[in-house]
């Protein structure tokens, strides 16, 4: 009767079990959240979910199923237009058959960008002056004649459009936490001020329900720092709408003898968007810039006597990287017996986040018109290695300046979905050497290697300078277009492709300069191919119709100006006179003109 009873008893409550397992739905811990994208990027959401066993995904764009999207995270095509207000959603489905679906995401296209062109903040038009030395935070009320001592005491009451001038002076730290403004905020040094900032940090906070590197949904800071001294280095996490320029960046010692020391940048950029550093100086520091962004632009800064990397690109999207001059790089460690801590010294570190998501790769990038060299590594290099689940894509690469390093000048040793490499020059410099932090070296290395790969896809290398390349690291088997370039020195286990240029002398108009600038009896001269050349050289130059080959066109660099004066007058005291000076330029056909008013 007991046993009976028991399998009464039973009977009774497995029903009840069996009932509540197949009730139950997937539960969604983290929902896809709106965010912001820039044109061209690729977009992403995320969801995550817990449930009965294995968990299957249908992602939906507007309410309707999106082929093919069926993972945990998705990645979209590249960001249009048409796409702004898009709403997506996923259906989550346990192994039990039992579905729900997320909240729904919206896709907001940027209007704002870090290409927007700002006007320069007029210092007259300052709402607020601070002045660490003569300033005083409990009588002042912040005029020119009454400044506040510290940023603190203007921090809280900064609004849209507001303009703050920084005396002389040591501000410390300069903090802005979780405070986006709706329009754009500038600190700037008054004129003739050279102020003083420890570290300047602009935080946003993390972002657990974003999948690519975006800063947090409407953490628009509409910042800009200008014309500062930052001794201990530049931090922007979580953020969107920051700029930094005019600026010299130094980081606090010890910058090698620990991976903790060697791995800060002078500029920490971590999951941003529409960041802008421009015009400033970088240096003694491990690495100078350190991005994992969208939207970026690294412009005319100069980036010398570092410990690291120069700048170092990590799963980034839509990134131009323009007009920098990148230089003296070394650790100071042995590379024959290397320190646990060591990590070389690049000019260009672009790889590869270690996750396994793709879009941990690198997208869009644009680099031009940088002049690199002097490194004790790669000038340049690229990884892909440590995803393989992605590859990186849509890079181009024009009129930059490569002079000798220690290592390859380029080691693009991986695949590329997308790669345009046109007008560089390769500079020749014998028996060069230079001084790093810690010690001379010597460069000597002038070996190239490009993403010419089968597993590659449009790669097209015309219009560049080559010294000698060794080996077989590139391949215009593997190439969509290989043509008009020019070697000096080739060597012979080289294919030279189609209209190849072999050149007996040395092509440019100095051997012991970095310009790249050719010389009027170089064979690089109009034997470039006009179909998709590099519009314009390194300095901005338009190019004619029938293109130099290199980063520059031609300027002999011999023929001087012609002036065209205005000739000679005689006039009374106190007359007001204006005076036009025309200077032409023979080698660029640019006419300047100079006016003077005066008594």
């Amino acid at each position: 009767m007991r046993f009976t009873a028991f399998l009464q008893s039973a009977s009774l409550v497995l029903p009840i079990l069996g009932a509540l397992s197949l009730n139950a739905q997937p539960t969604i811990t983290y929902h896809p959240g709106h965010d912001t994208f820039v044109i061209g990027q690729t977009p992403g959401f995320r969801v995550d979910a817990t449930g009965t066993g294995t968990l299957t995904y249908q992602w939906m764009r507007n309410g309707s199923n999106i082929p093919g999207a069926n993972a945990a995270r998705y990645y979209g095509p590249p960001v249009k237009n048409t796409d702004e207000g898009a709403s997506f959603s996923v259906r989550v489905t346990d192994g039990s058959g039992q579905s729900v679906v997320s909240g729904t995401a919206v896709l907001n296209v940027a209007t704002s960008t870090a290409h927007s062109i700002l006007p320069n903040p007029d210092p007259a038009l300052a709402r607020f002056h601070v002045d660490a030395i003569h300033g005083n935070d409990e009588t002042g009320n912040g005029s020119a004649s009454a400044p506040y001592r510290s940023f603190a005491k203007v921090r809280p009451l900064l609004t849209s459009g507001d303009t703050v001038l920084f005396q002389d002076g040591d501000y410390g730290n300069i903090e802005l936490r979780y405070q986006p403004f709706p329009g754009w905020v500038s600190l700037m040094a008054a004129p003739g001020a050279s102020p003083v900032i420890q570290k300047l940090i602009v935080d946003g906070g993390g972002h657990p329900n974003r999948v690519v590197w975006n800063g947090r949904f409407n953490m628009n800071y509409h910042l800009r720092v200008i014309g500062f001294n930052i001794r201990d280095g530049v931090s922007i996490g979580g953020a969107n709408h920051v700029r930094v320029e005019r600026c010299t960046i130094r980081r606090s010692l010890p910058l090698n003898g620990s991976v903790t020391a060697i791995e800060r940048a002078g500029v920490e950029i971590r999951a941003c968007r529409s960041i802008v550093i421009a015009d400033c100086e970088i240096t003694e520091s491990p690495s100078g810039i350190g991005a994992r962004g969208n939207d970026l632009i690294l412009r005319n800064n100069h980036i010398h006597h570092l410990s690291h990397d120069g700048i170092s690109l990590t799963g980034c999207d839509q990134v131009l990287v323009d007009g920098n001059t990148i230089h003296n790089l070394d650790d100071g460690a042995s590379d024959t017996n290397p320190p646990a801590w060591n990590r070389h010294c690049d000019g260009m570190h672009i790889t590869m986040e270690s996750g396994a998501y793709p879009i941990d790769a690198n997208a869009g990038i644009t680099i031009r018109g940088n002049t690199i060299y002097h490194c004790e590594a790669m000038g340049i290099m690229y990884q892909n290695w440590s995803t393989r689940l992605h590859f990186n894509s849509d890079f181009v690469m024009e009129n930059n300046v490569f002079g000798p390093a220690g290592g390859y000048l380029l080691h693009f040793k991986d695949t590329c979905l997308g790669f345009i490499f046109r007008n560089n020059s390769f500079v020749t410099i014998p028996n060069d050497n230079y001084q790093g932090l810690y010690r001379t070296l010597t460069c000597s290395d002038y070996r190239i290697a490009l993403p010419t790969y089968a597993s590659s896809t449009g790669v097209e290398i015309f219009n560049n300078i080559f010294r000698n390349i060794t080996g077989d690291w590139v391949r215009p088997q593997y190439t969509t277009r290989f043509d008009h370039n020019l070697f000096y020195q080739k060597t012979s286990d080289f294919e030279t492709g189609e209209d190849a240029i072999l050149s007996p002398t040395n092509p440019f108009l100095s051997n012991t300069s970095f310009s790249g600038e050719i010389q009027g009896s170089s064979m690089a001269i109009n034997a470039g191919s006009p179909s998709n050349a590099a519009p314009t050289d390194i300095r901005g130059i338009t190019r004619d119709a029938q293109p130099d080959v290199g980063a520059w066109e031609f300027n002999s660099g011999n023929t001087p100006p012609s002036i065209t004066s205005p000739g000679s007058r005689t006039l009374e005291a106190g007359t007001s006179v204006t005076i036009q000076i025309q200077v032409t330029d023979p080698d660029e056909g640019q006419v300047i003109q100079v006016h003077a008013t005066g008594e």
